[in-house]
């Protein structure tokens, strides 16, 4: 065997080594496929709650005023917590039918007992009265008897007959004057009753106090401001396409600042009957029954629900899309035997209960029925095989408990890192390198055109 043998056939051995020697590295590069969990998009009915802002007011207020004049009397007393009397003030609760105050009255009874006098003089005139006008009706039924015996003349009988109709006129005089007295007597009374004045509602409480004793008020003026307090509402403007849900007797929820972490229930109880011209909403209103400390002047917010069919998913399953301002999920895909991840791009709309809503229409790229992955996403590429571990997930699973899991699965990762992809892939679809084998980044240099191909598609 001569020299340029020898040398071919050493260059065919090196080849051979070479080839198997590339062939058995590429087996070697081929990772294995990523554990992940996925969750089939279904849609759910939630209701959605709508908030509304308004201020509390007091369901009744009344102005107390004297109908008479006349000078204060005397306060309603009140015990103090030393056992003390004190004049009743802003912040008292009153009850129903009580004396609140009361002016001087001794002029209002000399005026009722002087016209229970005069009734009693109009009452006796009238008794004589009816007896003058009954003999004078005789009288005449006598002489016109006479008359037609002609025992008497006709200017007799014309005579009696004037004085039995003048009898029957003061008759009829002195029962309007029996009338006119018991008028002003009742006047006398009602205003004798009016030098007292009178709680006129439940559960009232003072807001305001404008009298003190002695002093003298007109008829009419302001003397106390009292509130129902034991009911509240709350009033604001809805737009047209909620109020045709409305219905009175409709239960809410109102919260307010001023009490963190307490609601409180409330009933519609008023829907307008047509839109303000200038907000073009329809005010309503909603009564709190036991606003347990709440008070008129506060700011209260009502949430107004109303149920609609929605996709909600985990915030581990939402990636950056390499576009700008764009956002992405990773499908499991069957292509053959294998699984494997595909990035479909989504439009966000909010938060719920800590899941991203997902606008249905031409932003989003999935349906229902896909399966999206919720945990282990943030170690994938375009096209990577997957290995699902379980094709959907429950109600009852939390984000914080597939995390934890997901971690379990590989404990290099965290798939709860953030969207930018801090400790796994980067918003342009690369991935930090670090812990893989030598093997593993030559793999990752041949990504890019692959991940570049798959998220045209």
């Amino acid at each position: 065997m001569n020299g340029h043998t020898t040398q071919r056939l050493r260059g065919a051995a090196i080849a051979i080594v070479l080839i198997v020697g590339c062939g058995g590295r590429e087996s070697l590069d081929d990772p294995p496929p990523v554990a992940v969990r996925a969750e089939t998009v279904r849609s759910e009915s939630i209701e959605l709650a709508i908030p509304f802002s308004g201020t509390v007011k007091e369901r009744r207020k009344l102005e107390l005023s004297f109908k008479v004049p006349g000078t204060v009397e005397h306060l309603l007393k009140v015990e103090t917590t030393e056992g003390r009397k004190r004049d009743v003030q802003a912040g008292d609760r009153v009850e129903k039918d009580v004396t609140i105050a009361r002016l001087e009255s001794v002029d209002y009874r000399r005026e009722r007992d002087s016209a229970r006098a005069r009734l009693e003089t109009a009452r006796a005139k009238s008794t004589a009265a009816r007896a003058d006008a009954s003999f004078a009706a005789k009288d005449r039924d006598r002489y016109e008897e006479l008359l037609k015996k002609n025992a008497v003349t006709k200017e007799e009988v014309d005579r009696v007959r004037a004085k039995a109709e003048a009898a029957a006129a003061e008759a009829t005089a002195a029962e309007s004057g029996i009338a006119a007295a018991e008028l002003a007597l009742a006047k006398a009374d009602q205003d004798l009753k009016d030098c007292s004045l009178v709680v006129p509602m439940d559960r009232a409480t003072v807001v305001e106090r404008r009298v003190e004793e002695g002093e003298r008020i007109a008829a009419g003026k302001i003397a106390f401001l009292l509130m129902d307090l034991s009911e509240l509402v709350v009033g604001f403007g809805v737009s047209d396409a909620l109020v045709g849900r409305m219905r009175i007797g409709q239960e809410f929820k109102t919260i307010s600042d001023a009490f963190q972490g307490e609601s409180f229930p409330a009933r519609l109880t008023k829907i307008a009957p047509n839109a303000d011209e200038r907000t073009r909403t329809f005010e309503i209103e909603v009564t709190i029954d036991d606003p347990r400390g709440l008070k008129p002047g506060m700011i209260a917010t009502v949430n107004i629900g109303r149920h609609e069919d929605v996709i909600l998913l985990p915030l581990t399953a939402i990636r950056r899309a390499p576009e700008a301002d764009r956002y992405a999920v990773f499908v499991v895909v069957n292509e053959g035997e294998a699984e494997v991840a595909r990035m479909r791009r989504v439009e966000l709309d909010g938060l719920i209960d800590n899941r991203a809503r997902i606008k249905q229409g031409k932003g989003s790229e999935i349906k229902l029925g896909d399966r999206v992955i919720v945990a282990g996403a943030n170690r994938l590429l375009e096209g990577d095989r997957v290995r699902t571990l379980d094709a959907t997930i429950t109600g009852e699973q939390t984000i914080e408990n597939m995390s934890k899991k997901a971690n379990r699965i590989d404990p290099r990762r965290d798939a709860t890192r953030d969207l930018d992809g801090r400790n796994g892939a980067k918003p342009d679809g690369s991935k930090h390198s670090g812990s893989r084998s030598n093997g593993s980044k030559a793999k990752d240099a041949r990504r890019p055109a692959e991940a570049g191909k798959g998220a045209a598609v």
